[in-house]
């Protein structure tokens, strides 16, 4: 009984026209698509707005990534540093990555605090992709950021 009423609410003489409606529509669009693909110009450019501060030079490009740091040198790093972070009362975590970002060691002074563990490893790590140190980026924030995407 129910797929009498679903056949009879179905105008069959039509179906051949909706496929040809359908189809032209398709042509439609896919004509309309080539005509704006090939139809592609050149914006017209607009002369950038005088600037009464001059323009700044760009930022000398970073340092090349370097050889991998071995697990020694690594802990010789540490060593200098918990011997500085001593000798000055800093309660600091201490990580050292690869160039590519990795952990290579990493080390926790006495009443650290937590959330600096995964901070120093991503101070590290950002450091180490950017090829530059993470100061870098807090003088850019603290100038405004201004044409710098933050």
């Amino acid at each position: 009984m129910m797929s009498d009423a679903l056949s009879l609410a179905v105008d069959h003489s039509s179906l051949p026209e909706i496929r040809i409606m359908t189809s032209l529509r398709f042509v439609a669009l896919i004509v309309l698509l080539a005509i704006a693909l090939v139809d592609v110009r050149p914006a017209s450019a607009q002369a950038p707005a005088a600037s009464a501060a001059p323009a700044a030079a760009p930022p000398a490009p970073p340092a090349p990534y370097g050889a991998p740091i071995s697990l020694e040198a690594a802990q010789k790093v540490l060593a200098a540093a918990k011997e500085e972070a001593d000798k000055q009362g800093w309660p600091v975590a201490i990580a050292v990555v690869d160039p590519a970002g990795y952990l290579v060691a990493f080390h926790r002074l006495d009443n650290t605090q937590l959330g600096s563990v995964e901070v120093s490893i991503a101070k590290a790590r950002s450091a180490a992709l950017f090829r530059r140190p993470t100061k870098v980026f807090e003088d850019i924030l603290a100038g405004g950021a201004r044409g710098c995407g933050f």
